[in-house]
Order: C-alpha cells, then sequence, then structure tokens
C-alpha cells in the first residue's frame, strides 16, 4: 500500500515529460505568392518569423510575417538582389542601376536613399548593433551605407564584386569576387587574401577569425585567422558552383549549389542535407535563424525551410513504389547522379554496363532504407559512349540509358 501511494505521489509531482521535437526539411515553394514575372527568388533575409525574399528578375520582395506559410507582395521601383535588416522594422533592399532603399516598417514603405552607387549591388552586411554598414556590387564597387546615405566610395578594379562579410564592426569586412578576396582593416583595402584561383561567389565570416568562401568547381575554402585560407572537400560529384554559404558559428555553416550542404566541424565533412526533398532547381542563396531554422531559396520559385515538423510533414508517405530515376545531368561529361525511390527496405544492387552488355561498375550492393536515394557515377576512367545503369531489387529490375561525352 505504501509502495502505491509512493508511486502516486511521484506521478503527481514529477514534470510530465514533453514529446521530443522532430526537426527536417521541408518544401514551401507553394506557399510563394504567383507572380509571371518571378523565375527564381535570389536572396532570403530573416528576423524571426519575418522574412523577405527577393526575386532574380521581377521588381518585387516577397514578405512573410509567420515563417513562410503566407506571403504579401511588396511592390519595388527597380529589381532588388539583397535585403538586409537591422531588426524586425529597420532595414535596406538594393539591386540594379545601384539603388539603395530604406525602411521602418518591414517594408510597407520602401524609401529611396541613394542613387550614387554606381552599379548593381549585390552584397548588404552590417555589424551586429551598428546603424552603419557596407554594400558591394558590379565592376569593384564598395561602400559604406546608413538610413539616410551612402558614402565613402571605394573602386577595387575588380570585374565584380558578389558578397561582403563584416562580422563584428565596421572596422573590419571581407569581400569577394572574380579571383580575389579582400580585407578591410582599419580604413584600408589590404592586398589580395585568395589561396586559389578561381570565381569566387560567396563568403560568409562568422567572426574576425572564422569563415567561409565558395565559388566555381563546388570549391570551399575556410579560414581560422581571417588571411589564410585552405581548400575544403566537398562531396558534390558534380562540382557544381557554391552560390552561397551561412555560418552558424566557427564549426557549424550550410552551403548550396544545386544541393545543399551541411558542415558540424568547420568544415572538414560536409555532408548532404534536404534528401528528403525533391529539388532539381538550382539553389541560389541560404539564411539561418538559428540551428532549427534554416531557409534555402532558388531558381524556379524554390523555397525550402528546415523546422520543427508538424504532424502533417512527419506523415508524409515514403515512395509509393520503387523506381529508377533518368540520371542527371544527361548527357554528361565525367560525373553524373542517379536517383532510384525504395518504398521499402530492400536489397539493392545498382549496375553500370557498357555497350558490349559488360558490367564496369557497381555503384550499390547492400540493404537501403525505404526513401529517396541518389548515387554518383564518375565516369572519367572510361571512353564516352552509351552506358546502361541497372536497379535490382529482388522483385524489381529496371534499366535506363546514359550518355558519357568527354
Amino acid at each position: 500500500m505504501k509502495i502505491k501511494i509512493l508511486i502516486i505521489l511521484l506521478m503527481i509531482l514529477l514534470p510530465t515529460a514533453l514529446p521530443a521535437q522532430t526537426y527536417g526539411w521541408m518544401d514551401l515553394s507553394d506557399n510563394l505568392p504567383d507572380h509571371s514575372g518571378s523565375p527564381g527568388i535570389n536572396s532570403v533575409f530573416f528576423v524571426g518569423e519575418k522574412g523577405w525574399l527577393t526575386t532574380c528578375t521581377a521588381t518585387v520582395i516577397f514578405y512573410t510575417d509567420n515563417a513562410g506559410q503566407s506571403f504579401e507582395i511588396q511592390e519595388m521601383p527597380t529589381s532588388i538582389n539583397e535585403v538586409y535588416m537591422l531588426d524586425e522594422n529597420r532595414g535596406f533592399a538594393a539591386g540594379s542601376s545601384g539603388a539603395v532603399f530604406y525602411t521602418e516598417n518591414s517594408g510597407a514603405n520602401w524609401n529611396l536613399i541613394s542613387l550614387s552607387f554606381p552599379s548593381n549591388v549585390r552584397g548588404i552586411d552590417f555589424p551586429p548593433g551598428s546603424e552603419v554598414g557596407f554594400i558591394c556590387g558590379d565592376n569593384g564597387w564598395v561602400a559604406k551605407v546608413c538610413a539616410d546615405s551612402v558614402y565613402e566610395l571605394a573602386d577595387l578594379a575588380v570585374a565584380g564584386m558578389t558578397a561582403i562579410s563584416c562580422p563584428e564592426s565596421i572596422n573590419q569586412a571581407w569581400v569577394c569576387g572574380g579571383s580575389i578576396i579582400r580585407h578591410y582593416l582599419n580604413g584600408e583595402w589590404l592586398a589580395d587574401q585568395s589561396a586559389t584561383l578561381g570565381y569566387w561567389a560567396t563568403l560568409h565570416m562568422y567572426d574576425n577569425s572564422f569563415g567561409w568562401a565558395g565559388g566555381d568547381g563546388g570549391m570551399i575554402i575556410h579560414t581560422e585567422n581571417g588571411y589564410n585560407w585552405v581548400r575544403q572537400d566537398n562531396p558534390d560529384t558534380l562540382e557544381s558552383v557554391v552560390s552561397n554559404i551561412f555560418s552558424l558559428d566557427s564549426l557549424q555553416a550550410y552551403a548550396v549549389s544545386h544541393i545543399v550542404l551541411h558542415t558540424t566541424d568547420g568544415g572538414v565533412t560536409w555532408v548532404e542535407e534536404a534528401q528528403n526533398i525533391d529539388y532539381h532547381h538550382f539553389l541560389i542563396d541560404v539564411f539561418a535563424v538559428d540551428e532549427h531554422n534554416v531557409y534555402v531559396v532558388g531558381q524556379e520559385n524554390t523555397f525550402m525551410k528546415y523546422g520543427e515538423l508538424t504532424g502533417i510533414e512527419e506523415t508524409t508517405p515514403l515512395p509509393s513504389g520503387i523506381s529508377l530515376h533518368q540520371n542527371y545531368p544527361n548527357p554528361f561529361n565525367a560525373k553524373t547522379s542517379i536517383r532510384f525511390d525504395l518504398d521499402i527496405q530492400s536489397q539493392v544492387t545498382l549496375d553500370i554496363y557498357n555497350v558490349l552488355g559488360e558490367r564496369v561498375s557497381t555503384l550499390a550492393d547492400g540493404i537501403y532504407p525505404a526513401g529517396n536515394h541518389t548515387i554518383s557515377f564518375d565516369a572519367s576512367p572510361y571512353a564516352s559512349g552509351v552506358y546502361f545503369y541497372k536497379l535490382d531489387t529482388g522483385g524489381y529490375i529496371e534499366t535506363k540509358t546514359m550518355l558519357f561525352i568527354k
């Protein structure tokens, strides 16, 4: 009897355990407004649940105040490449012809503050808590910006500046474009820092020591002191342009190309994310509010979010059957990706054959869980020509053709 009473008291006094939260990737593209002038989304910025998405060519900004569940259209007089918000109400938008706008009401009204910047604006960044930041753009131009002006123009004589980052104060910043990375220190732009020749599309510093840059050929480079850059391995076998990187801290960052990449160990390993999302369009920008709220945008109005899954997303059905997809790209030069879907856990073999029927490679041979799977094939050791790839799960066999051109 005493034991029963003790158990009852413990049940009353001890707090009830909360159910574990489940996080994953969700495709929210259907939530975007239907706007005929928008072939894609080229930037994303969030403050809490408020977000601003700029379009590739249309003169509008898509605005949400509920984490992307619905959007309003903010009309603009020119196309906008970037939005940067100081808080949920005050921020900047900039784009074509050097136009820079400022808002104090989340974008309900955007006021033109300058047309003095001599090129299209490609990047905006502000140090935490600062009222002064940097913009950069085509033809190597960089300038400071505040709520009422653009000033201290500098011509770095570079073909184009694509991104700028000032993580701690207005006294230090990094900018990339073309094949260079430049460092701004106490009023002076220092010599080029680029560790590897190539085209740099993006750069993001977590602080004045740690940061990443990315660009052509799937290249990702990393610094731990703000000036020495080291290349890191990228699992993307297609070597697509790394179009954007966002660092959460010195260890964790996201990168996008035609896939989503994520590192939690400072870039020692980058892994592909969002494998449950059927994204076939190039991804352009990534922004993280925190580690549980990450947004990705891209061509064909792609809009994805990593966040807490609701009951609806958790019960999203697995593939309805077994299928083998056409490889991408096709034809291909050296490397291509092959995707197959499984409705149940299966023993899988995926083999490559030449036109003589000879097996030249086995890409998969083992047990795979239900879901979508993508495997890369590197044909560089083989001759150009037609090849066949065959999926065999025991009870299902399918073969498709692909063309390799050196």
